[in-house]
């Protein structure tokens, strides 16, 4: 069974994270909440999860990351209409 004080005794543990990248708290913070707004996670979930007063506040620090999302609406809305034309 493996419980966590096993595996941060587990010196091949170590050797395996030997070779990552250092990254702080705040840089794996930034990119949980990156991540999710990529894969489409409502801006309110992400906002809840972020512990921010409103989804405003993930807005104006994140919007960078959101960018290409109405590039993939519009797409999505193209793709639709021409389903329902095409059905007919």
């Amino acid at each position: 069974e493996y419980t966590l004080t096993k595996l941060l005794n587990c010196p091949t543990m170590w050797d395996h994270l030997s070779g990552l990248p250092h990254v702080t708290f705040h840089g794996l913070r930034h990119t949980h909440i990156s991540t999710l707004l990529r894969e489409g996670i409502p801006i309110t979930t992400v906002s809840k999860r972020a512990g921010h007063e409103n989804p405003a506040i993930t807005l104006s620090i994140y919007a960078h990351v959101m960018g290409g999302m109405d590039e993939e609406a519009a797409f999505k809305v193209d793709e639709i209409m021409n389903t329902l034309l095409n059905s007919k």
